[in-house]
């Protein structure tokens, strides 16, 4: 919704989300109308949008991680009880990249123009069913023990694509952006013109 006047009631329970919700903050589970006009009255104070999902009871939620050629799926489940799994205490385990979850990366590395560099989140519910609720580009946070591989795998995208896309240019290549050289003649001293050079 893009603003509160827009809101409108919902299945509940659900999950607000105002404005550029991450990391467990900006998100709230509403269980009925009332909270809902009362989650609405804060959108109002707030001046940003916000979006309105439906609950899912999960069991754990997924990362799944692709950067460069290499991909990475993460579980996390929270030990806290709480219903948002990256609050409080969790478990990391690094689970195998499936094929499904090998063609929703990459679908989302197309969908954004073949990026190198992206995650999603789904979150798995108590019935095994998968939902993915975020996509990521390279603004994605790392996970688990994995974090420092990670980080190389990232290093090395970067410093090929700088190495391919800046090359030191050679001097013809820098005087032809630079353009021509202006040469100044002196003034003619009768006119009275100073002279430049």
């Amino acid at each position: 919704f893009p603003n509160h006047k827009e809101m409108a009631g919902s299945k509940y329970p659900c999950v607000v989300k105002v404005g550029h919700a991450h990391n467990g903050l900006g998100k709230v589970k509403v269980e009925n109308n009332n909270g809902f006009q009362d989650v609405a009255s804060v959108v109002a104070i707030s001046d940003s949008y916000c979006t309105v999902e439906n609950y899912i009871d999960a069991k754990y939620d997924l990362h799944i991680f692709k950067i460069g050629e290499h991909y990475r799926a993460i579980m996390r489940k929270s030990l806290s009880g709480a219903w948002k799994t990256n609050i409080g205490q969790s478990i990391l385990e690094e689970i195998p990249v499936t094929d499904k979850y090998k063609m929703w990366i990459n679908a989302v590395a197309e969908m954004f123009g073949g990026l190198s560099i992206c995650s999603l989140e789904a979150v798995v519910a108590k019935d095994g069913k998968e939902y993915i609720i975020e996509v990521n580009d390279s603004a994605t946070g790392l996970l688990g023990d994995s974090q420092e591989e990670d980080r190389r795998y990232i290093a090395e995208i970067i410093l090929a694509k700088l190495e391919t896309d800046c090359t030191v240019p050679s001097s013809k290549e820098s005087e032809a952006a630079s353009g021509p050289a202006v040469k100044t003649k002196a003034a003619d001293s009768s006119t009275g013109g100073s002279k430049t050079g």
